[in-house]
């Protein structure tokens, strides 16, 4: 049985405007590319209750580091990180749901995900997306949530590409 899978944004998610230390105070005397601790201790928590592993459908995908990145900022090395989408040219009306539906045929996956974003532009998979506020980030009623889906979710079932087309 697979892993389920988080595809994880970071800007709005665990990159947010308002730094927050791992128990969620503000404290904008944080140091780190990822300023949003709070968010990543989440994860961690998350990650105790229903191991996952890690797709980064972020645009931070393009640097060579990004997975370094997210360990540095408290990720548990326990999470995986297992690959990224690839950036496309549809519609960015369901830009980003286009490349995780793109991933998931691609590695013939056909377990459980969710995915972390501030945008909505997910096409046929918004049923699969765990909307947080871009100020705030992955928050608590986020993780309860990304809790429920993951262990009570569904596979990616019958969606297919030509759902994604209509979109144009």
């Amino acid at each position: 049985m697979q892993k389920p899978i988080i595809f994880l944004d970071f800007d709005g998610v665990v990159n947010t405007a308002i730094a927050r230390d791992f128990c969620g105070n503000i404290d904008e005397s944080l140091n780190s590319v990822l300023r949003n601790k709070y968010a990543i201790s989440l994860l961690n928590i998350l990650y105790e209750i229903v191991p996952f592993d890690i797709v980064i459908s972020s645009a931070w995908r393009c640097f060579d580091d990004c997975d370094e990145i997210l360990y540095q900022s408290g990720l548990s090395r326990d999470i995986q990180i297992i690959g990224s989408t690839h950036v496309s040219v549809v519609s960015e009306d369901i830009r980003r749901g286009f490349e995780i539906y793109a991933w998931i045929k691609r590695n013939n996956f056909k377990g459980n995900f969710i995915i972390l974003d501030d945008k909505t532009n997910m096409g046929e998979l918004l049923d699969w997306l765990i909307h947080c506020d871009r100020a705030i980030g992955f928050d608590m009623n986020d993780f309860e949530k990304a809790r429920d889906l993951l262990l009570n979710g569904k596979n990616i079932g019958d969606v297919n590409l030509l759902k994604f087309l209509k979109y144009k």
